[in-house]
């Protein structure tokens, strides 16, 4: 009977705090950049705030290449239905020496804010992720290929769309594709 009741007391303490979230966010929420050596780039990152009251939120830039970007740091006070616009700036260094797509999380973060009362219990700290990638490319030739048919009903014809990316550094000028398609018995 005991142990019910706490099951019980425990999802009624989860279903009243759903009703407390706050809805923070990023802008956009992704961004990809061709890697250049020594490349300086300057963008804007929007922090969100889509809750009718005012948040304590900061941006965070992690990764691998989190030491090439800077932003303003520390929690700003967002007003209800807002966004806080954050100049990102990135300083890519001469090489980098693993190949492909180099993701940097940035994280919009959220923290209780301070109204001089002392807070007792457990508190939770909301963060959503964006994303900045950098696309190295590869050495030589190296591609990818994307396959994009339409949804059909059985007897209709359909097209096929292949696309052939290449991440290498040198150039393909010529690519061939075969589209085989068989029935349930092959």
């Amino acid at each position: 009977m005991k142990k019910s009741v706490v099951v019980l007391l425990g999802f009624f303490l989860l279903g009243m705090s759903v009703f407390d979230v706050d809805a923070i966010g990023i802008s956009p929420a992704r961004i990809e950049i061709d890697f250049e050596p020594n490349l300086h780039h300057e963008f804007t990152l929007y922090l969100l705030n889509s809750a009718d009251k005012p948040l304590n939120a900061t941006l965070q830039i992690g990764g691998e290449l989190a030491p090439y970007f800077k932003s303003e740091e520390g929690f700003f006070v967002l007003s209800p239905q807002s966004s806080k616009a954050y100049r990102i700036v990135m300083d890519l260094p001469a090489v980098i020496k693993r190949p492909g797509k180099q993701m940097v999380s940035v994280h919009a973060v959220q923290a209780p804010l301070n109204t001089g009362k002392e807070i007792k219990g457990i508190s939770a700290i909301v963060s959503v992720q964006g994303e900045i990638i950098i696309k190295v490319p590869y050495p030589g030739k190296y591609a990818e290929a994307e396959l994009e048919v339409t949804d059909i009903n059985e007897g209709e014809s359909s097209t096929a769309t292949i696309r052939v990316i290449n991440y290498g550094l040198d150039d393909i000028r010529r690519a061939v594709g075969v589209l085989e398609i068989y029935d349930v018995d092959g």
